[in-house]
């Protein structure tokens, strides 16, 4: 008995009245059918109604009859107005399953459900148009839709794939369901963010660590070039350190030193010793004790004096302590080299403790000296600019001759005291 009801109730157009009302809605004719082709349940439902009725509102086409649901999608599979997809929007879903099968119209779906709208014709259930949400293998024979109009996805569905070294980028389907635009190519960094690795630059810019930029690896400086500062660091990576004298920075050093006066000869005679004094004063953050702070030369100076330099490469030394922000004197001989003629300059640096140079803001004497034949006379000495080569260079306030210079001056002029005697 209950066969013949389910069968009576399931029974296509070709065997019952279509109606224009069923499960509390009434056919719009937006498909150019007068009337709905199915026939409508005793429980006041039809699956089929409301699929077909679906496809006249949405599609403004009118199905021919395609029989019981289980049999919509052979029907679609040979017509070629359409297409059997996977879980779509705006698509009829078919089941084969049961005796007569089911069709319902999808509202939503995020590939692994669907959302649908449905009427059911069943004994002891409801009729009316109801929306809920099934696992989308429940339609097993697939979603029709109309030729050429195949979604391209299902919404909410996520695609990514690789891009560029070392990316990745994701689209993801829309309402209507074909996908968006593509996101952005990006990428973790390697290691965590800590491979270090070598970008050719100088200075602090050489720290580097790969990073994934744009989905593409690169070489990126942990630090961008700044002005330079007094900290033993090449802070513009241009190659040099603390070049330019930076006084920037000198305070946060133990050992630091700006050059404030000094005195020297430009002119010795072959073998004549001279005087030379500079002044630093100690800019960084230690005072400069006795014995720890050093003015000396970077190897064997020719200019050295072996019974007056404290070592051969030690020019001068502290003899009182120098705190920071008072200016620190070093005052020591030099002796010209046994070469008339020879032109030489010599460079004396401050060094802290353990030899270390200091480097800023300017810790370097610059000695430039012009070797005069030992037996030079006064008239010689004057056709060769004679005032010129009994010059010494004074920096800053000072302006008190070395003494070699100031005995061979006094020389000269004995000599030519003589002369007119």
């Amino acid at each position: 008995m209950k066969k013949l009801l389910a069968l009576a109730i399931l029974l296509t157009a070709s065997y019952a009245p279509a109606v224009n009302y069923c499960g509390g809605v009434t056919h719009q004719n937006t498909c150019g059918r007068a009337y709905n082709i199915y026939p409508c349940c005793p429980n006041g439902g039809n699956c089929t109604w409301w699929a077909w009725e679906s496809v006249c509102r949405n599609w403004n086409a009118g199905l021919v009859n395609w029989g019981n649901a289980n049999t919509w999608a052979g029907h679609a599979n040979v017509d070629p107005n359409y297409d059997l997809v996977g879980p779509t929007v705006g698509s009829i879903a078919t089941s084969t399953l049961g005796n007569y099968g089911h069709v319902a119209w999808v509202i939503a779906t995020d590939g692994a459900t669907v959302t649908v709208t449905e009427q059911n014709c069943c004994v002891g259930c409801g009729g009316s148009v109801r929306t809920i949400r099934y696992n989308s293998s429940k339609f097993n024979s697939g979603y029709v839709v109309r030729h050429g109009t195949q979604c391209q996805c299902s919404p909410g569905q996520v695609q990514t794939e690789a891009c560029g070294d070392c990316g990745r980028r994701s689209r993801t389907c829309g309402a209507s369901c074909s996908w968006g635009g593509w996101s952005g190519c990006a990428g973790a960094d390697p290691e965590n963010g800590n491979q270090v690795c070598s970008n050719g630059k100088h200075g602090v810019c050489a720290d580097a660590r790969r990073r994934c930029e744009g989905g593409n690896l690169t070489c990126r400086s942990l630090v961008e070039p700044s002005p330079e500062r007094c900290d033993t660091r090449d802070n513009d990576c241009d190659g040099e350190t603390d070049e330019g004298n930076p006084e920037v920075g000198a305070n946060e050093l133990d050992y630091a030193a700006k050059r404030v006066d000094s005195s020297y000869p430009r002119t010795l005679a072959a073998g004549e010793r001279g005087t030379v004094w500079v002044e630093f004063r100690n800019m960084g953050k230690k005072t400069w004790e006795r014995g720890d702070v050093w003015l000396s030369t970077q190897g064997m100076s020719a200019l050295s004096v072996a019974d007056s330099w404290p070592a051969w490469n030690i020019a001068a030394g502290l003899s009182v302590p120098v705190a920071p922000g008072e200016v620190a004197r070093f005052a020591f001989e030099v002796q010209a080299p046994e070469t008339p003629g020879a032109q030489l300059e010599e460079k004396f640096k401050l060094r802290s403790p353990g030899e270390t140079p200091i480097t800023c803001p300017d810790s370097e004497l610059k000695v430039p000296l012009l070797v005069l034949n030992a037996n030079v006379d006064a008239g010689q000495a004057s056709a060769d600019g004679g005032a010129k080569h009994m010059a010494l260079e004074s920096r800053g306030c000072s302006t008190a001759p070395g003494l070699g210079g100031l005995l061979l001056v006094l020389a000269a002029l004995r000599r030519r005291s003589s002369r007119h005697a």
